[in-house]
């Protein structure tokens, strides 16, 4: 298998873009190819997608789309170690409903909590709505717990890039 990481993603329904169905695949850091991926899930102004995120070739991560397609799968991540594979294959779904589930403006504060870091007063201040605003989103969205999922499939990521071919 190839050190390379790509993500890819299409579209859940037809839309009027050029390529109906699928963005092309980009390549991404191996260390963390999630940032990507956590961007264009939690983009509010986006189209509803499936995401790969897989260690291969761009066929690889059709080939995930593909799976991704017939479970009906927002996410999915694939390193290319069984065990690995085995736990990212019930996590990632996980958070990809998590997220897909989130309103607009819950995906603006997960994408500040999860993407850049922040905390919820940084976020309040960032978004220029107070903090017990940020809060009730916070827990309605569940972003806590998508934190916690995503700690996971990164952790599992990692031990599954770690183990030899």
């Amino acid at each position: 298998m190839e050190g390379r990481v790509t993500i890819a993603g299409e579209f859940l329904r037809r839309t009027d873009a050029p390529d109906d169905s699928r963005l092309p695949p980009r390549s991404a850091g191996v260390d963390d190819p999630f940032p990507a991926a956590l961007e264009a899930l939690l983009d509010p102004a986006s189209a509803p997608m499936r995401w790969a995120v897989v260690r291969g070739s761009e066929a690889d991560a059709r080939a995930a789309l593909e799976l991704a397609r017939r479970r009906r799968d927002r996410l999915i991540v694939v390193t290319g170690e069984p065990d690995a594979d085995a736990l990212l294959a019930d996590l990632a779904p996980v958070l990809g409903t998590l997220l897909a589930d989130m309103t607009p403006a819950q995906r603006r504060i997960a994408r500040a909590v999860l993407v850049e870091g922040r905390r919820q007063s940084e976020v309040a201040d960032a978004l220029g709505i107070s903090r017990p605003s940020v809060s009730v989103a916070h827990a309605r969205a569940h972003v806590r717990e998508a934190a916690l999922l995503l700690r996971a499939i990164r952790a599992t990521w990692a031990a599954g890039l770690a183990l030899p071919d």
